[in-house]
């Protein structure tokens, strides 16, 4: 499936795309609750870490580098923690609009347009807010 495909569903279905990647983490046993440190995530500092990283490609204008993005915004304002359940959140999402077994957000943003990125970055907040913590 091509990643003009993706940012239309990511656009067009959120809703259906939120309830999959949900179906998904749970039927896996997706730790939406705990990160790495063993604490109890925040959805809040999440969708956070989302949102800066997505104002952080805008800033950037170079073009799409989603890894360096969200790694910078976990330098400035984010976590080891908020990191990796942002990296879950968009994997989660890649998969739920693909149907594909396993996703890496990297692999995928190797293709993607600025739009593309944006686009997950979107539900992947909405998705921090309503299925972490």
């Amino acid at each position: 499936m091509n990643n003009m495909v993706l940012v239309e569903d990511f656009a067009a279905s959120a809703a259906e795309l939120l309830h999959r990647a949900a179906e998904i983490a749970t039927r896996e046993h997706k730790d939406l609750l705990y990160g790495l440190s063993g604490r109890p995530l925040d959805s809040r500092k999440v969708a956070r870490h989302l949102y800066a990283t997505a104002q952080h490609l805008r800033a950037d204008g170079t073009g799409v580098n989603l890894g360096d993005a969200l790694q910078a915004v976990a330098d400035e304002i984010g976590t080891s923690d908020t990191y990796r359940a942002a990296v879950m959140s968009m994997e989660l999402l890649i998969r739920a609009a693909t149907g594909a077994p396993t996703a890496c957000y990297e692999a995928w943003a190797e293709t993607a347009t600025t739009d593309e990125a944006q686009g997950l970055l979107a539900v992947a907040v909405a998705f921090a807010r309503r299925h972490i913590g």
